[in-house]
């Protein structure tokens, strides 16, 4: 779960509850964790809340999965993202694509505005976040 007082393009104001995956089979896996999610609401507040499913990789048929999902009326909102999704929400957001690319053991290849490398480098592995 999320609550997000400002929302932006990709993370909605309000609640919002998220599934990942990185499974090849994206639209059985995407209606899997839908599914599962209906039957563990336990009191969420789906007509206050929104719903997102991300994928790392590519999914054509996103708009019309969330459209589908969106008219079964459960959720105040339901979005789909996928690889292009992530690539683009990274690039509006240079810090958390440096700290992601760090933390994933990647190069940072190009500088950005914020701040030098190296110094953006240190403070996201004093973080020690884990990834699992």
């Amino acid at each position: 779960m999320v609550v997000a007082r400002t929302g932006n393009a990709f993370v909605p104001e309000g609640v919002s509850y998220w599934e990942l995956s990185t499974r090849k089979d994206v639209k059985q896996k995407a209606a899997a964790d839908y599914e599962e999610r209906l039957k563990h609401l336990n009191g969420v507040d789906t007509k206050n809340s929104t719903y997102v499913c991300v994928t790392a990789r590519r999914w054509s048929d996103k708009e019309e999965w969330a459209a589908g999902r969106q008219a079964d009326g459960v959720w105040r909102s339901v979005r789909a993202y996928d690889a292009d999704d992530i690539e683009t929400w990274l690039e509006s957001a240079p810090a958390v694509h440096i700290w992601i690319s760090i933390q994933l053991g990647e190069e940072i290849h190009r500088p950005y505005a914020i701040g030098s490398e190296g110094e953006l480098a240190r403070s996201s592995r004093a973080a020690r976040v884990t990834f699992k």
